[in-house]
């Protein structure tokens, strides 16, 4: 279908009828960076999944703050930080689904930044996890 595409542009003839698919993540950087986040991403769920019922009423998950109770935060807000990070891969993937066939560095670029903040969520939510838990996360 590439091969048909590209005769289609040396002829001149209509090329109207270009399905998303013949520009759907021929970049391997991007491919790799969306698959390597969404991994990460899993494992976040995974990972408070697992330890979910070991946790206290309350965790610290505002580390921001001031010490003391204002970095407290009831234990259903752990799922906030890997459904934020979700909500943010789908968003890029969007983006760069949208934007691939005129723009192919916009994709890598979304799919870089989702790598990254993925990378950083995950060691954000081991973080807040070892410091209430770190018997179970380590045996």
């Amino acid at each position: 279908m590439k091969r048909q595409f590209f005769k289609q542009l040396k002829n001149g003839n209509d090329t109207s009828k270009i399905f998303v698919s013949d520009y759907q993540f021929n970049d391997r950087i991007s491919n790799l960076s969306f698959a390597f986040s969404l991994i990460f991403i899993l494992l976040g769920f995974a990972l408070v999944s697992i330890n979910f019922n070991s946790l206290p009423p309350e965790i610290p998950l505002f580390l921001q703050r001031s010490w003391g109770s204002d970095q407290l935060a009831a234990r259903d807000m752990i799922w906030l930080e890997p459904g934020l990070l979700l909500v943010f891969f789908l968003t890029n993937y969007a983006i760069s689904l949208v934007t691939m066939k005129n723009e192919p560095l916009t994709a890598r670029i979304l799919g870089g930044t989702i790598f990254i903040c993925s990378v950083m969520g995950l060691i954000a939510l081991w973080n807040s996890m070892n410091l209430v838990i770190a018997v179970k996360l380590w045996f």
